[in-house]
């Protein structure tokens, strides 16, 4: 918390980083970098699970937005349980390997070629696992993934940059990250009624959002002003968590 904008970076109200140290007193706050990039991603904890692995959780919701779940009293949610390693001096980030459990009905669709279209990869909204690689050193103007009229998820060629742009009446805004354009874009999206969790080139960034606007009906694949490749395109529709349909207080 209470570090300023610094470009596409840090544009919440507040923002959860790490620094990577020998100690938790001997460190160089200019390091400090964001755990996660997008929207809703705060009070994150880890723990150390029984066979070793440190997992982190944290709370989906951001501060001073005035959401539609407010009036009825709900404040935000948690997000799905994460497994943290070290790779080249940065933090990466997993769904847990327990999330596969959760997988229900996988549609492999392999690779799709767009030219100034799209494709839709899914009529009505589910929760569900959609994953693809964007291939490099593509000629296009931007390229990526709608969720109907709440979200859209795409690389913008001209700015360099990989951007979730959520299209809430009372919170329209976006977040990025700088991308090589030349290296292929590996995505693997976590969708639920109301969140959306990517996970960028194998969890190496992170962007985790809210949103509760739109029909949430179609999700497809676009692009626009040029021609791209998807490879290994595959939808996997999610179990629910819930044991019981109706939920007794």
């Amino acid at each position: 918390m209470g570090l300023k904008p610094h470009g596409i970076a840090r544009n919440n109200p507040s923002i959860t980083s790490y620094v990577i140290a020998d100690d938790g007193e001997n460190f160089d706050p200019n390091l400090l970098t964001e755990i996660d990039h997008g929207h809703d991603f705060y009070a994150s904890q880890s723990m150390q699970s029984p066979d070793g692995r440190r997992l982190m959780i944290a709370w989906l919701a951001m501060w001073k937005l005035p959401f539609a779940s407010y009036p009825d009293g709900w404040c935000g949610m948690l997000t799905l349980p994460r497994e943290l390693s070290l790779k080249d001096g940065k933090l990466v980030q997993r769904p847990v390997r327990e999330l596969s459990a959760l997988y229900k009905k996988e549609k492999i669709l392999g690779q799709i070629e767009l030219t100034n279209s799209t494709c839709t990869l899914k009529k009505h909204f589910k929760p569900a696992r959609i994953s693809f690689i964007l291939k490099g050193g593509q000629e296009f103007e931007c390229a990526g993934i709608h969720i109907d009229e709440a979200l859209s998820l795409y690389v913008d060629r001209q700015h360099g940059e990989l951007t979730l742009l959520r299209k809430e009446p009372n919170a329209f805004s976006s977040r990025s990250i700088p991308l090589d354009l030349k290296q292929d874009l590996t995505l693997e999206i976590y969708l639920d009624a109301s969140s959306i969790e990517v996970f960028v080139n194998g969890g190496v960034d992170t962007f985790t959002s809210a949103f509760y606007s739109g029909k949430r009906q179609h999700i497809s694949l676009f692009v626009h002003n040029g021609q791209a490749v998807f490879d290994a395109v595959k939808v996997i529709t999610l179990k629910s968590v819930m044991r019981h349909k109706q939920l007794l207080l």
